[in-house]
């Protein structure tokens, strides 16, 4: 494994429910992609997006068959981009959403996908398929 950790790399998370291996996500913007690893065995199985696609992280996420990835678009703007296992260690891309958000978490239940924004004190809520906006919410008090 190439690891080329520089700012923005090192997010972390684990997989639940998309295959029988204990799978890690690990955000490199070095090579600019998300590794895949097999935690029990210490190897690397694949990767969310080929190497050179995923620029600039902001924040990873994952919930079930589903990977969130928040990242710079090819014009320099923050966007959220959505992956679904489709495979043991194989994504594919489902959405991109232009949300400018940092911070991403899945619901307990996977249902929902919240985004908040510390700079512009914004959260949303989006829900699959499409994560359209679920709704809006003001951060803070």
């Amino acid at each position: 494994m190439d690891f080329r950790f520089f700012y923005g790399s090192g997010y972390l998370a684990f997989t639940d429910g998309v295959s029988t291996r204990h799978l890690l996500m690990v955000a490199d913007c070095g090579n600019a992609t998300v590794h895949v690893i097999d935690v029990v065995n210490g190897t690397h199985v694949g990767y969310v997006a080929a190497p050179g696609t995923i620029t600039c992280f902001r924040g990873l996420a994952t919930r079930k068959s589903l990977a969130a990835v928040s990242c710079l678009d090819s014009h320099a703007r923050i966007v959220v981009r959505v992956f679904e296992a489709s495979g043991e260690s194989t994504w594919t891309a489902l959405r991109t959403i232009a949300v400018a958000g940092s911070r991403l978490r899945f619901t307990a239940d996977g249902l929902r996908l919240v985004v908040a924004e510390h700079i512009l004190h914004k959260t949303w809520i989006l829900a699959p398929p499409h994560f359209s906006a679920g709704g809006e919410l003001l951060w803070g008090y």
